[in-house]
């Protein structure tokens, strides 16, 4: 047992990253993940493997992989646990196995990158607000999140043998960081009745966040995962927002598959498609726009507050026609009613 876990920390080091100066990246969750991850192949006892990862991952978890339980919650309504990552790792014991060099050995190879670009977001953007960046590992039901200053990045489903995975999801997540949404998410909420209810503003929200990963990096994302939704978008575009325009006044409650599941195009199954029309649609705003550093801010500042808001950004983005927006307006005003 102890040559398991000295061979554990020998390859993955305890590491608290500081990037600009402001910045920290903590990775020790990962570490404390493998060495639990270790344990567990020493024994087929399921009780013994789960009192594992207890001492070794959930009982010393950080503050951030603490709210990461919070978030970590399924579709059976089960919260992240002991017991559901163990049924997980049991289920899926090879990609544990494959993703670990891409998780252990490229974030802390890639902090320059992330320090260099974090630098560029905040020429392109100056009111750029600032977070720590918290890698944890769980059951690849999420990939980022914002929780208070801090960003939470579940490792184990952003991972590839891209070696700078890290970075767009970083940009991304840093993009929810700064939009008046998130910094206003408790009282749009707390209104009743709430007012921004459709799938448009849902993908509007995350595909601004899209655009700006990709505009901070310089790199298409596809690049970066595998099946990427943006490769098959790019393809098929014209399908995809013919069926868009049927969809997006419909309730988030049922987004019928734009998000979080997949989406079915003559066969073809592609998750969080809805990201890629929102990133158009920002993409959209932002080549018309005469001064482009206004636009991004702009974007990021939109009050997004109701799904008016939503619509009026989509008709001043001009990825729509304009025929297209008078057809458009009138299935908003039947969908108000």
């Amino acid at each position: 047992m102890r040559r398991i876990f000295l061979g554990v920390l020998a390859c993955i080091s305890l590491f608290t990253i500081s990037a600009n100066g402001q910045v920290k990246i903590y990775t020790e969750d990962i570490s404390n993940f493998y060495i639990a991850f270790d344990s567990i192949q020493t024994t087929i006892d399921t009780v013994t493997q789960k009192k594992y990862l207890d001492i070794y991952y959930f009982d010393k978890a950080s503050d951030g992989l603490k709210k990461f339980i919070e978030k970590d919650i399924d579709m059976n309504n089960e919260r992240l646990s002991s017991t559901s990552l163990l049924r997980n790792i049991i289920k899926n014991k090879d990609l544990y196995i494959k993703k670990r060099y891409w998780i252990t050995n490229t974030i802390e190879s890639r902090k320059n990158i992330i320090e260099k670009k974090l630098g560029r977001y905040k020429r392109l953007y100056p009111e750029f607000r600032d977070g720590n960046i918290i890698f944890v590992v769980g059951r690849e039901i999420i990939g980022g999140n914002v929780s208070g200053s801090n960003l939470l990045i579940g490792a184990e489903l952003m991972a590839s043998e891209n070696k700078e995975w890290a970075v767009p999801i970083v940009l991304h997540e840093y993009t929810h960081r700064q939009q008046w949404l998130f910094r206003n998410i408790d009282s749009i909420f707390s209104k009743q009745p709430v007012q921004l209810t459709q799938i448009l503003a849902q993908s509007i929200w995350e595909g601004n966040a899209d655009f700006m990963a990709e505009l901070v990096y310089s790199k298409p994302l596809e690049k970066f995962y595998p099946n990427h939704y943006n490769e098959f978008g790019y393809k098929h575009e014209k399908e995809i927002w013919d069926k868009f325009k049927q969809e997006m006044f419909s309730k988030l409650t049922d987004n019928k598959g734009w998000f979080g599941t997949e989406k079915d195009f003559n066969g073809k199954k592609i998750k969080d498609i809805g990201y890629f029309m929102g990133s158009q649609i920002c993409k959209s705003y932002y080549k018309n726009a005469k001064d482009k550093k206004k636009a991004i801010s702009d974007m990021i500042n939109l009050k997004l507050d109701s799904d008016e808001v939503a619509f009026q950004f989509l008709a001043d983005s001009g990825y729509a026609s304009k025929e297209e927006i008078i057809i458009l307006s009138e299935k908003f005003k039947e969908s108000k009613k």
